[in-house]
């Protein structure tokens, strides 16, 4: 490869606060595609499940993400050739191209399989009008068309625009809500590894947190989005070091409100996250429709950015393998990799081939997101050796700008809990898949049978593989808690809940019991806090049970269409 002496960049240095402002940008655009559907659901699910006790897995993943990116950030400014990081990681060895190649076409399609799929969820839930696969067809489309017209600018100032409407959504709700200071500090504090308690075990979310905030493959798009900037020389460094703080100040504080609500709502209430809506459904019953709808809102805009973020990155690095591939000698500097036929192609892959995880009879939102998250861990350690041998060699980074000894130690550290997660990452997957297919109920599943049992004399039916098929309820109060439980029984049909006490807020809940044929609810007399409306609302989310309110002197049995 030829040498060729760094670039001057092509972009004036800002020199007032008001100036670094304007000028931030990479950084946003970055952690906005890294903040996506994955944050929601690793930090929704940890606070939802486990509350406080694996918040010292963010706090790893978040220093695990701000040492790779600042080595990566310092070699794309600074290295005496003027190269992108992946020409320096191809002079390491050249199957770095090919693999990474493989890992950007391969991603690109599991990143889009969770993203799509939460998209439509997402848009179809808020509305409750028309299908997963009609609102992802339609929303892959426009950001189809923002990925092929790559102007850096505009897309900068959508992002920017959809940031807003993220804090509103997810600070705004969580400062609502309101945090444990206690709870925050003793999970931060802990390292505390808890036992199960929903569908999806502590080492998966661990893994997948890891995978969502600390990052892998998509931590190799920052150059793009530097160099797209024209950032360009070691001159730079500075207000690169700040723009990156920025966003990852955002990022961490909106991952805080994030976990906070999984942790005060659902976790307080003894529930789990095991679909799209269970997090919006009870801010709905906590703040009104107007919260459920927020926070929808700031799904849409997470999963967006992401959707255009990773096609738009991913086609750029898929490109720049293909090129470093077919000219291993030629200097690829200064390249626009936005205008090759490849781009073009991964850019469609990731935006058109994940619709098919949207059809009927494939995994969930959350599952998809788990799962995709932790399998990405498993390129952390060749991404983190690479790093730490460019950054350590003068002749690749630079006499002046390689690693100290304290970086040595950090990067070391770094590779160790990389192979450490890969492994993890592997296990826990491996798990998780295994069990989809499963007959037997889980451990969540179980417990909440012997909750309802003990707590509300329930009569339960069982199978012949121990899911209950029918459950009565005694005449105790139900609780969030109690309500969540019965959520927990995905193969009931049958709910007899004539001799409870509940009301209109109850009845959104029981909205989501979509596998249910017959439901009792208490009479008129005996539930003064239950109207008609509702019940008819119910019977409309409910086209295929039939609902029934429990005889009594005064009010005869009257099915509900």
């Amino acid at each position: 490869m030829t040498a060729a002496p760094p670039p001057s960049g092509d972009t004036p240095i800002p020199r007032t606060f008001f100036e670094y402002l304007r000028s931030f940008g990479p950084g946003l655009v970055v952690v906005l595609t890294w903040l996506g559907a994955g944050d929601i659901v690793e930090m929704g699910t940890a606070g939802a499940d486990f509350g406080y006790s694996l918040m010292w897995v963010l706090v790893l993943a978040v220093g695990m993400r701000w040492v790779m990116v600042s080595v990566i950030a310092r070699y794309q400014l600074c290295n005496p050739r003027g190269e992108h990081l992946l020409d320096g990681l191809c002079r390491i060895h050249r199957a770095y191209a090919p693999l990474l190649l493989i890992a950007a076409v391969l991603m690109g399609h599991l990143y889009g399989s969770y993203m799509t799929r939460g998209i439509g969820e997402a848009c179809r839930n808020a509305t409750g009008i028309g299908s997963v696969w009609g609102w992802a067809l339609a929303w892959n489309g426009i950001a189809l068309l923002l990925v092929f017209r790559p102007a850096f600018q505009r897309i900068e100032v959508v992002f920017k625009i959809l940031l807003l409407l993220l804090s509103i959504a997810f600070v705004g709700t969580a400062v609502m809500v309101g945090p444990s200071p206690a709870g925050i500090l003793r999970g931060l504090v802990s390292l505390e590894i808890p036992e199960k308690t929903g569908h999806y075990g502590p080492l998966l979310v661990a893994m997948g947190m890891i995978g969502a905030v600390g990052g892998s493959l998509m931590n190799l798009v920052y150059p793009y989005f530097i160099d797209s900037k024209g950032w360009r020389g070691p001159q730079f460094r500075k207000l690169q070091f700040y723009d990156f703080l920025l966003a990852m100040a955002v990022m961490l504080i909106l991952d805080l409100s994030i976990w906070t609500l999984g942790a005060e709502t659902l976790h307080a209430d003894g529930g789990t996250i095991d679909t799209m809506d269970d997090l919006p459904w009870l801010l709905g019953t906590r703040l009104g429709r107007l919260g459920e709808l927020v926070f929808y809102a700031g799904i849409f805009a997470a999963v967006f950015t992401s959707l255009v973020g990773h096609a738009l990155g991913l086609g750029m690095l898929a490109s720049h393998c293909w090129l470093r591939i077919n000219s291993p000698d030629i200097s690829l500097a200064g390249t626009d990799f936005r205008k090759t036929r490849l781009y073009q192609a991964v850019a469609s892959w990731c935006l058109i081939s994940p619709l098919i995880w949207t059809l009927p009879g494939m995994p969930d939102f959350v599952a998809l997101t788990l799962v995709v998250n932790a399998l990405q861990v498993i390129l952390l350690p060749l991404i983190a050796g690479g790093l730490w041998i460019l950054s350590s060699r003068g002749n690749d980074i630079g006499p002046e700008f390689r690693n100290r000894w304290w970086e040595h130690v950090v990067l070391g550290l770094l590779l160790g809990l990389a192979i450490a997660g890969a492994w993890g990452a592997i296990t826990s997957t491996y798990d998780t898949v295994s069990n989809w297919g499963s007959s037997q109920p889980t451990a969540a599943q179980t417990q909440a049978a012997d909750t309802l049992a003990a707590h509300l004399d329930a009569d339960l039916v069982f199978d012949s593989d121990g899911h209950v098929l029918s459950a009565t309820i005694g005449g105790h109060p139900l609780t969030q808690s109690h309500l969540a439980q019965l959520r927990q029984l995905s193969r009931i049909e049958h709910l007899d809940m004539g001799r409870s006490q509940i009301n209109d807020g109850d009845l959104r809940y029981l909205q989501r019991f979509t596998h249910l044929r017959t439901l009792v609810l208490p009479s008129a007399s005996d539930s003064a806090a239950l109207s008609q409306q509702a019940i008819l609302r119910l019977g409309q989310h409910l086209p295929d049970c039939r609902i029934s309110r429990s005889s009594s002197p005064t009010t005869p049995d009257t099915s509900q269409p």
